[in-house]
């Protein structure tokens, strides 16, 4: 099995500062491409006509985020310091694709496992042998997006007690709407040591690749074609067999620890 990978990425952005506000404006577009080859084997069921190297398909996986952030200090009158105020948007855009291989990677042919048609009628291997290329059935091209919305606020409430609480507004395409929030909190004890806990909730959508990756190959049972292979969770073939499609993971998280420095050198 040969690969190829093609990896890039480009980002563009600007961020600086006005009288009040910090700002940061930026666009990032990143994709990937790995192409499977097949060398040094051939298709059986083509028999001695089968080629030795073979285009067995690919993956490719496209990103593009847009994002805005600003923030800036308030004074509140309230707190023992200026509340740090922080909001910002972010749009992104993913697309996933599956590409057949060239035919001969996948087709059955009409020689038997020892290179000519049998006796019983059986033949050989469908596909390139190690590695049969993705057919037309497993190729597809799917694309979602999601939007979100954040705020994030954070203050010495007292001179020994920092408070920082945010929240995190997200619309999927393919999975509806979540909310989600953090609350974290620093006591200084001393100059050297201080107490930290915080706790937020989380939301994992399943990838693209999760979704909706596709690997169908053909073999022979008996000398009876069968389709084998890896099918999308929501395909009508995993869910005849009992797949209920894959949801979004949800989290609650809590973390508790402390910060110790007794000289300046540790």
């Amino acid at each position: 099995i040969t690969t190829d990978i093609k990896d890039s990425s480009v980002l563009a952005g600007i961020k600086g500062y006005d009288e009040v506000w910090n700002y940061d404006l930026s666009v990032t577009h990143g994709e990937n491409e790995l192409e499977y080859g097949v060398a040094n084997s051939l298709n059986t069921s083509l028999g001695p006509d089968s080629q030795t190297s073979f285009d067995a398909g690919s993956l490719e996986y496209q990103t593009t985020v847009v994002n805005a952030d600003a923030s800036r200090l308030v004074d509140t009158g309230v707190f023992y310091s200026e509340m740090n105020f922080a909001m910002g948007a972010e749009y992104r855009h993913e697309s996933y694709e599956i590409t057949a291989g060239e035919e001969s990677s996948y087709i059955q042919g009409t020689f038997g496992p020892g290179g000519a048609v049998s006796a019983d009628g059986s033949l050989g291997a469908a596909g390139s042998q190690v590695f049969p290329g993705f057919t037309p059935e497993s190729a597809g091209k799917n694309s979602r997006h999601n939007y979100s919305l954040y705020v994030d606020l954070e203050a010495d409430v007292f001179e020994q007690w920092n408070v920082a609480v945010a929240g995190r507004f997200e619309d999927y395409s393919d999975f509806g709407s979540t909310f989600n929030w953090k609350l974290s909190n620093r006591v200084t004890v001393t100059d050297e040591f201080a107490l930290r806990a915080s706790v937020s909730t989380g939301f994992r959508a399943p990838s693209l690749q999760q979704q909706h990756f596709t690997a169908i190959s053909t073999v022979f049972v008996d000398s009876v074609p069968v389709e084998t292979g890896t099918f999308a969770p929501s395909s009508d073939v995993a869910q005849a067999l009992g797949s209920p499609g894959l949801d979004a993971e949800e989290s609650v998280n809590y973390s508790a620890g402390f910060t110790w420095s007794p000289s300046a050198d540790f």
